[in-house]
């Protein structure tokens, strides 16, 4: 298959997708769990509503030490995006965004899967309830939301290393652990 730039999964969507040559990735409300396997680096996903299934994004290279995952929650009311497990990922930008007309204070529910995620970045006008299962965070900055009508929640696994947590604009709830 050749000059398509998006693979968008629809709601029946099942399975495991070779997502090699695609630009961007999407999908939805999900019959099944899917995975996106030989994903080319810098491939952003977006997720336009509520999973109830897991989904797994693993690059086609995933040797570098600078991967990152352009991630895209989008919706007028609260999605629940169920676990993504980002294999072989350092960087995780997430935006939670409210896509209704005017702003409702809507957030969106995600647990971040994936060990080699070191750094969370969160913008956008929606806030988010996020489950960060990795180890090795070391930084998480959710300065870039812009709304104080929503909050952002962060929850770590037992990091392994320090780590420099931000929160943004509305009133944030951090749990983060270390491992002893």
């Amino acid at each position: 298959m050749t000059g398509f730039e998006t693979l968008g999964l629809g709601a029946a969507a099942t399975g495991a997708y070779t997502a090699s040559g695609f630009t961007a990735l999407t999908h939805g409300a999900l019959t099944g769990g899917v995975t996106y396997s030989s994903v080319a680096a810098g491939a952003g996903l977006t997720i336009t509503a509520t999973t109830g299934q897991t989904a797994t994004y693993t690059l086609a290279n995933a040797t570098g030490l600078e991967d990152s995952l352009a991630l895209t929650i989008t919706g007028a009311a609260g999605i629940t995006a169920n676990t993504l497990t980002a294999g072989g990922v350092e960087t995780v930008a997430i935006t939670s965004d409210d896509s209704a007309t005017t702003v409702t204070g809507i957030n969106h529910t995600l647990t971040l899967a994936g060990n080699d995620v070191k750094t969370i970045t969160v913008s956008g006008d929606a806030g988010l309830v996020l489950t960060a299962a990795s180890t090795a965070l070391i930084s998480f900055d959710a300065s870039g939301t812009t709304t104080a009508t929503s909050a952002v929640s962060l929850t770590t696994g037992a990091l392994t290393n320090s780590a420099t947590l931000t929160g943004g604009a509305g009133g944030d709830t951090i749990d983060a652990a270390l491992a002893i």
